[in-house]
């Protein structure tokens, strides 16, 4: 592929997975993916997502990865020295998947313009419903590993996400993609991935305003009932 040379902000999620499908689709050279993770690094940051998977998905996409934790004293958000890192490793396009909060946008393109990269964010303001039903259509699938503690709750925490979920939060008069924090999602197989991610669930974390579904490696592959 002789397009731009970029990276993907890479959640693990659904929508940062849609934006590099779809990036790669439109011509870009997508060669490194960029995730933030929790003060301790051993979980993103937004989804929960255990680092070990977030290396697994890596690999399975053929990607390089770079991943940077937030500390505690530290004053820079982790992302302005990421974005560098991709910059100085020659991506100077970077890949987002940011549906409709222009507060965010705005941030990444002030961003995009202090460290020197083009942003580029191929599912903005598109109906969220029409994204999430892209993504399957395309066959990627993915787990719910967080949801907003009241509602949807431990309805749809650790389910596929399908169709068939994606009616039940519509008719709860919820958004089906999940943008007002409704639910997080982790990617585990798809066209552009070499294999599925293995997993298994541990268990259930309880915040204050959700719930996490706990995830680990395991050797294997094993489909969800």
């Amino acid at each position: 592929m002789s397009g731009p040379r970029s990276f993907c902000s890479w959640s693990g999620g659904k929508d940062s997975c849609l934006a590099l499908f779809e990036a790669l689709q439109q011509g870009y050279r997508v060669e490194l993916l960029v995730s933030m993770l929790g003060e301790n690094g051993d979980t993103s940051s937004s989804h929960g997502i255990p680092t070990s998977l977030l290396k697994a998905q890596a690999e399975r996409l053929g990607m390089e990865q770079l991943l940077f934790p937030r500390g505690k004293e530290d004053p820079e958000h982790p992302f302005l020295k990421a974005a560098r890192a991709a910059v100085t490793r020659g991506c100077h396009h970077g890949i987002f998947g940011d549906i409709f909060v222009e507060s965010h946008r705005q941030w990444i393109q002030d961003t995009a313009r202090a460290c020197g990269f083009t942003p580029v964010f191929p599912l903005w303001h598109r109906p969220t419903g029409e994204l999430a039903r892209a993504f399957l259509r395309a066959g990627f699938r993915a787990l719910v590993v967080a949801a907003r503690r009241e509602t949807p709750g431990r309805e749809i925490l650790g389910r596929e996400l399908s169709e068939d979920l994606l009616e039940e939060l519509e008719r709860k008069g919820l958004d089906p993609g999940g943008e007002n924090g409704e639910y997080h999602t982790f990617v585990f197989d798809g066209p552009i991935f070499r294999e599925p991610v293995p997993f298994e669930i541990e268990g259930i974390q309880e915040e204050r305003e959700r719930l996490l579904l706990k995830l680990r490696m395991r050797e294997t592959f094993k489909d969800i009932p």
